[in-house]
């Protein structure tokens, strides 16, 4: 038995607090383990993945379009941000303090040249100029505002069948000068649609939220590398638990690095168990 593997996978898969880690060691192999040892065990785990984390992250620096999202947690009680970096071959977790700019600069570098998939967020215009707009968080707005709101029915059929045929028109492969053209005919059809009069608010507020990435909704439309990765991607399923009290939470710096370095084989199809083993064959503190 692997206690690296083990602990780690018990921490991080099956959620459990050290405390019941170490119930779990005694009550199914018969060892005695402290709560501080399986905390190091996870730590030991993480330095084992750490420089492949790094690695990912400069191939995610060169990549030429990366899904970028973020969502709140609670760290030891207080606000913190957990950024996802997602690319067709890598995904990348960051915990941090901000939710500004300086989390995708320092990610993925203040002289990235690659293109941006968001939502709306202002961290991310205020990074980078190059962005595509998720048209699913869009629509899915728009489909909502529009079940409570008459006024924004037509709002929500116009942009669905824009993307709709936008996408079904980009699979004719259409040449660069066709592309700028569709560009700026669609540019223009949600220049008006923004225009119109309304007097629901949240008719306003999505028709404000739409005036204010009309730079970054048809970007698709006209780079064909981004044209085929303009919905989102699933992102593998992980299961990550940041809590206990650690200083200068290392406990999150254990949960990231592990949990990328275990992402690829799981989306294979290997077992999570076999998984960790392997990948921490060489931090063998094992017992018979």
């Amino acid at each position: 038995m692997n206690v690296i593997a083990q602990s780690a996978l018990s921490r991080y898969d099956h959620r459990l607090p050290y405390r019941k880690i170490t119930d779990r060691f005694e009550q199914l192999h018969g060892l005695e383990l402290s709560g501080a040892s399986a905390w190091h065990a996870t730590e030991r785990a993480a330095r084992a993945g750490r420089c492949e984390y790094e690695q990912i992250r400069r191939e995610i620096q060169e990549a030429e379009i990366v899904h970028v999202d973020e969502t709140g947690i609670k760290r030891d009680g207080d606000q913190a941000w957990i950024w996802t970096f997602r690319t067709d071959e890598h995904t990348l977790y960051a915990v941090r303090e901000s939710r500004g700019s300086d989390v995708p600069a320092e990610v993925l570098g203040e002289d990235f040249a690659g293109t941006v998939i968001c939502d709306g967020w202002t961290a991310y215009p205020a990074f980078s100029s190059t962005l595509q707009r998720c048209w699913a968080h869009l629509l899915r707005e728009a489909e909502d505002v529009a079940s409570d709101h008459e006024e924004a029915e037509p709002v929500y059929r116009y942009l669905k069948q824009m993307f709709v045929g936008l996408q079904s028109w980009l699979e004719t492969d259409p040449d660069p000068r066709a592309r700028a053209q569709m560009h700026r005919a669609c540019q223009d059809g949600l220049r008006s649609l923004v225009e119109r009069s309304v007097t629901d608010e949240p008719v306003a507020t999505l028709l404000g939220k739409i005036e204010g990435g009309l730079d970054h909704w048809l970007t698709f439309v006209g780079e064909p590398a981004v044209s085929r990765r303009t919905m989102p991607q699933k992102t593998p399923f992980v299961n990550l638990l940041f809590s206990g009290k650690s200083s200068e939470h290392s406990g999150t710096t254990v949960a990231c690095s592990f949990t990328r370095r275990s992402c690829p084989c799981w989306r294979r199809g290997a077992s999570r168990d076999a998984t960790h083993t392997r990948n921490l064959r060489g931090l063998s503190t094992t017992t018979k």
